[in-house]
């Protein structure tokens, strides 16, 4: 087998497989969400920040998902051992990149609560909803 066929054998492998949400990380945004709005904040909701379909793509890059996904020292790990890191990269990229979308809506959801109870930055008392941080990654 050529190197081309078997590189392509594992894209085709990846590809069938997939990449999805874990029924426990779906339950968790779901409970997320349903906390947001029973201390007043309907608004808030789950946001993909970063894709984790185009982190999986680009892992297959010399492990560029890892760098799109802000993980730099995964990334060059990657490259170094790159092809053989086509066999995790877009794996772990999708995996980072899902669970960083869930660490920062988790990080609102707090927010929110911190500024219900009175809690802001810096120990001040944001009370608004305006206190609520956008829907960026913590990294």
């Amino acid at each position: 087998m050529t190197r081309a066929a078997a590189c392509g054998l594992i894209v085709v492998a990846a590809l069938v497989s997939g990449c999805s949400m874990s029924s426990e990380q779906k339950q968790h945004i779901q409970t997320l969400e349903q906390q947001a709005a029973a201390i007043g904040h309907p608004e808030i909701k789950y946001v993909q920040t970063k894709d984790p379909d185009k982190a999986f793509g680009l892992g297959f890059l010399f492990g560029i998902g890892y760098f799109y996904t802000d993980s730099p020292g995964k990334g060059i790990a990657s490259l170094l051992t790159w092809p053989l890191s086509i066999t995790w990269a877009p794996f772990g990229a999708y995996n980072t990149a899902l669970e960083d979308n869930i660490d920062a809506f988790e990080a609102r959801v707090q927010a929110a609560k911190d500024a219900q109870l009175g809690f802001g930055p810096q120990g001040g008392n944001a009370t608004s909803p305006d206190a609520v941080p956008a829907a960026t990654s913590p990294r």
